[in-house]
């Protein structure tokens, strides 16, 4: 909760705060079970979004002004496999949303200047560790994909600022 509020005072400006990290095991109780409620984010930021992800991929945490931009409400139709857990003890939101309910959260887009600066910080880290090589997969069945580490280390060889050898594939 720290470095997210440390992050949103930074960065007053942005519209939108995204963010990825987050373990239900750093809370306590039904938390633990359940996920994060979205009150612990409510007192960061009781008036811009934020989202963010779980470790895993598994579930976005998110604040109420979040879950009211993308118009979720206790009400929301699931997609099937989903699930908006709602507070058994008055019916509002838990604040996650967790399965295929992430697909009625738009995921964050990035210029390719921010992606380009992403690009340069991780592989100038993976470096560092010792790392000359690595697999980019490209998701199954996108043609064009939104974003992926292969495309963002394509737009680094095209500058002549590629330094490790990147193997392309496609996810299975």
């Amino acid at each position: 909760l720290r470095l997210i509020e440390e992050h949103i005072r930074n960065c007053p400006d942005q519209e939108i705060y995204y963010g990825r990290g987050v373990n239900s095991s750093f809370f306590s109780a039904e938390e633990t079970n359940i996920g994060p409620r979205k009150e612990h984010l409510d007192r960061i930021s009781p008036e811009r979004p934020v989202i963010i992800a779980d470790f895993g991929g598994n579930y976005l945490w998110m604040n109420s002004a979040a879950f009211r931009k993308y118009d979720i409400t206790m009400d929301t139709a699931c997609p099937p496999g989903g699930e908006i857990p709602l507070d058994p003890k008055d019916g509002s939101l838990w604040g996650i949303v967790r399965g295929e309910a992430r697909a009625l959260v738009p995921y964050q887009n990035f210029n390719p200047e921010q992606l380009y600066k992403a690009g340069r910080w991780f592989q100038d880290k993976m470096l560092s560790y010792g790392y000359t090589s690595l697999t980019a997969l490209r998701p199954p069945g996108t043609v064009e994909p939104r974003m992926t580490m292969f495309s963002i280390f394509q737009s680094l060889e095209e500058k002549g600022e590629l330094h490790m050898r990147i193997h392309g594939a496609r996810d299975m």
